[in-house]
């Protein structure tokens, strides 16, 4: 990929800025440098628009990262003649940005961008499973493949939406796509307990995240809001347990406008979102977590239901699955969380685990 044909550099005046603060773990694409993305953890893309200096400025004040990693910044992406080509010429990227195991993150401001990502991995010829944060529940069904409005069959396995606000959906909506086995968490399920959202981001390629999950409450003034939603501090836990999944393949913050950079409240939510995400891919385990040596087997048995439970834990991050097969295989494991295991020894199936029972046929 030719980054120079894709990308506008930073300019020198702000790479000088940059270099200058607490990052280290930085590849800039400027005018005389070409920034190293195959050596890169994450590539960080912003869309070509007044918001983008303001964004830089504002993230490379933060301090560095607790782990070592590195991000590849490539700047702003040139923008085709329409929205297509744009989507076009960002699913092009983002393609060589997957096939090499680089983390794209994409500062997209609207959710259509999100196309470019399912065309990517159309053309990776990969299953795409997407979490999508955000306050609304995409319409788009969620089995057996997508098609768009111009007919292109996506290879979409699974959606799920975590911090959905009920009186902004339908009914009928929430009750068919759970009928469907589809993860949906409302606000007030996370509230309960954010940590059985985990499991969720941990079993997704993708993630959209939209600012709409966002109560207005605390960060006044985006482009949909609402005086319910994700506090700041939660909307920052959940994008760092979505840098913690090794399943990660690509990230999408959406739903602000230019006048959102103007603020530099908004600014500094936004950078310290994007923050947490990258601390959360700089700091998971490297290491095959379930590998027959590094995990732990747990078995319960329920007579009454007949049913004969396999669960396994990471010796190293402790983080749970369970077997939907009893295979041991990793194509049967399914993400879930401790809790999942404790009801299952006091004789109860979670809803996770009845979906994962379902879709197998156990």
């Amino acid at each position: 990929m030719n980054i120079k044909l894709f990308f506008d550099p930073i300019s020198s005046e702000l790479a000088s800025e940059i270099t200058s603060n607490n990052f280290s773990s930085i590849s800039l694409n400027t005018e005389n440098t070409i920034p190293k993305w195959k050596e890169a953890q994450v590539a960080l893309i912003t869309l070509n628009d007044t918001t983008d200096e303001s964004f830089r400025k504002q993230f490379y004040k933060l301090n560095n990262f607790s782990n070592k990693g590195l991000i590849a910044d490539l700047g702003s992406l040139r923008l085709g003649s329409d929205s297509e080509s744009s989507i076009l010429r960002l699913a092009e990227v983002l393609e060589a940005l997957i096939q090499n195991n680089t983390i794209p993150i994409v500062l997209a401001k609207e959710a259509t961008w999100s196309e470019a990502v399912k065309i990517a991995f159309k053309h990776l010829g990969t299953l795409l499973s997407t979490t999508r944060i955000s306050a609304t529940i995409s319409e788009e069904k969620s089995l057996n493949g997508v098609v768009n409005e111009n007919g292109l069959m996506y290879n979409t396995i699974k959606e799920a939406t975590i911090a959905y606000q009920r009186p902004l959906n339908n009914p009928e909506k929430i009750k068919e796509l759970k009928n469907e086995n589809t993860d949906l968490y409302s606000i007030g399920e996370i509230r309960n307990n954010i940590n059985e959202t985990e499991p969720v981001l941990r079993g997704s390629k993708n993630i959209d995240f939209s600012l709409s999950a966002v109560k207005c409450f605390e960060i006044p003034g985006f482009v949909e809001k609402s005086p319910f939603g994700l506090t700041y501090e939660e909307a920052c836990q959940l994008a760092w347990f979505s840098g913690l999944s090794d399943s990660l393949k690509s990230f999408v913050l959406y739903s602000f406008s230019d006048k959102d950079f103007q603020d530099t409240e908004k600014r500094m939510f936004i950078s310290m979102l994007i923050w947490y995400l990258i601390e959360g891919v700089f700091q998971k385990e490297t290491t095959k977590e379930l590998d027959n040596n590094k995990r732990l087997k747990y078995s319960v048995s329920l007579s009454d239901k007949n049913l004969d439970l396999v669960f396994y834990k990471s010796r190293f991050s402790e983080k749970w699955w369970f077997d939907s097969l009893n295979e041991g295989k990793s194509n049967s494991l399914i993400p879930c969380s401790y809790q999942d295991y404790e009801e299952a020894v006091s004789g109860k199936i979670t809803d996770r685990l009845f979906k994962a029972l379902k879709s197998s046929d156990f």
